[in-house]
């Protein structure tokens, strides 16, 4: 559709490593347009994004030539566009705009390259993100600025403990693509059915991962349980999926006590998400992954005031 100039506020794009989202934001976050594809960076073989970000976003900056337009996700990485250098924490979300990359495109349109959060543990091991930094930021516009604890579920679950849009730690979990690995990767595979779901399975894999036990065998039992038929096929991927689950929330929420818990994410996944944080005694508030849209409104206004 045609967008009208005066209509449009900026375009934010999350790009990531498998597909892009892309939004036309107008006042207060409004969405305008919204474009989905699955020319994620991995998809660009010659690496030839310009092109590619032209082809999908080209009719909006010919009819929006002068809104900001502000990238975040994997095409910040080094695999992607261009590297934006990573922002260590603690890190202040509402000063984001001032660690913008530049890149300047061929029709004399610059772009802006989010850059990622590093953080380093008590024993001084790194971890990164990229892109959940515009979800964290879209909350806090929608959340008390007292401390507290996000989980953004996912391949790669990051927790991250926020206070006043500051964010002062995080830890990244590979539940996801563990579940993945497990499931079709191991002898767990020759038993797992990857189509059924029960709710009251996966809470008992929630349940058994409290258990004072190695994860490694607790994963050899899921056959097991099979094999004696304690656990049938149709029950195994759902107690599988609580196991890694309940395993992952047994240290994310150590030490976290009294600290508001927030999901942000697709509603099925941040709902079981949710459920299995009861079992351990806590509730969470679920947030739309659309949140992201806050964000990338948050930092247009910041680009506003220090980039002009």
């Amino acid at each position: 559709m045609d967008v009208l100039i005066d209509e449009a506020v900026g375009i934010g794009c999350d790009w990531g490593t498998t597909s892009l989202r892309a939004y036309l934001l107008g006042r207060d976050a409004q969405i305008i347009e919204k474009i989905e594809t699955q020319k994620g960076i991995m998809s660009i073989k010659d690496g030839d994004f310009e092109k590619v970000f032209e082809e999908i976003i080209g009719t909006w900056m010919d009819l929006n030539p002068t809104c900001p337009i502000v990238l975040s996700g994997m095409i910040g990485s080094r695999q992607g566009w261009l590297e934006a250098p990573y922002v260590q924490c603690p890190a202040q979300l509402n000063q984001l705009a001032k660690k913008l990359t530049v890149i300047n495109l061929i029709r004399k349109r610059k772009v802006f390259l989010v850059p990622g959060l590093t953080f380093k543990d008590e024993e001084g091991i790194p971890d990164v993100m990229r892109g959940e930094e515009i979800q964290i930021l879209g909350s806090s516009s929608t959340v008390d600025q007292k401390e507290q604890l996000i989980c953004l579920p996912g391949s790669h679950s990051k927790w991250v403990r926020v206070s006043c849009s500051n964010v002062i730690a995080f830890s990244t979990y590979m539940t996801g693509e563990t579940y993945e690995a497990v499931r079709k990767n191991t002898i767990l595979s020759k038993t797992l059915e990857p189509d059924a779901w029960s709710e009251e399975a996966f809470m008992s894999g929630v349940q058994y991962s409290k258990r004072n036990k190695n994860i490694l065998s607790q994963l050899f039992h899921v056959r097991t349980q099979i094999l004696f038929n304690e656990l049938s096929t149709d029950e195994s991927t759902s107690f599988l999926s609580g196991l890694l689950i309940g395993h992952e929330l047994k240290s994310a929420l150590h030490n976290s006590n009294g600290l508001e818990i927030h999901l942000i994410g697709d509603k099925a996944l941040t709902k079981i998400y949710g459920d299995a944080i009861s079992e351990f005694g806590r509730t969470a508030i679920q947030v739309d992954a659309d949140i992201v849209t806050d964000g990338y409104y948050a930092l247009l206004k910041q680009i506003a005031e220090h980039v002009g």
